[in-house]
């Protein structure tokens, strides 16, 4: 995704009361991922490190798909993919995972996406992001009640009642989720 003046960049924060390497080992398998976001479909892997995904997005005619591989990884610590050409949406993000104290894992979340048909996609992507944002909250929320109830309690009262910090950067100079 070359041009970020054109791109939408959603950076997200998260605590969840759960050791970062299981919080790591269930995000690392994304066909969990439509447990907890809504929105998604399927999410089914192709091999190499390439998956198709299908998601139905507010405001947007029908479902869209698109193939992402993982371009980068660190075990444990960071998952980075990228949309591969042809994608409904163009799209690339990132996922950091940090200790947050004993048994308590920090997400650091950046999701940047292109809109599709060019300057009225642009205009229209301005007026779906309230949606957008709200959509990707709602999903962190599920996946913290998911994550932290799978197996265990939540871990303390601090970090079960901690919600997503979220904010959209709409800047040309933002970083673009790579």
């Amino acid at each position: 995704m070359p041009d970020p003046a054109k791109n939408v960049n959603v950076r997200v924060s998260l605590t969840v009361g759960r050791p970062r390497n299981e919080v790591y080992a269930f995000w690392r398998d994304l066909e969990n991922l439509p447990l907890f976001m809504r929105h998604l479909k399927t999410v089914t892997d192709l091999g190499g490190g390439r998956y198709h995904w299908e998601a139905e997005i507010p405001g947007m005619p029908g479902p869209i798909n698109w193939d992402a591989e993982i371009i980068k990884e660190e075990e444990g610590a960071l998952l980075g993919w990228n949309a591969l050409p042809g994608a409904d949406i163009d799209n690339a993000g990132k996922v950091t995972f940090v200790d947050a104290g004993e048994k308590s894992t920090e997400l650091q979340i950046v999701i940047t996406y292109r809109a599709p048909l060019g300057p009225a996609g642009r205009g229209l992507a301005k007026l779906l992001n309230p949606l957008f944002e709200s959509m990707i909250k709602e999903d962190l929320r599920n996946f913290k009640a998911y994550i932290e109830t799978s197996g265990a309690q939540p871990i303390n009262e601090e970090t079960s009642n901690s919600g997503p910090v979220l904010y959209v950067d709409e800047s040309p100079d933002s970083e673009s989720g790579k």
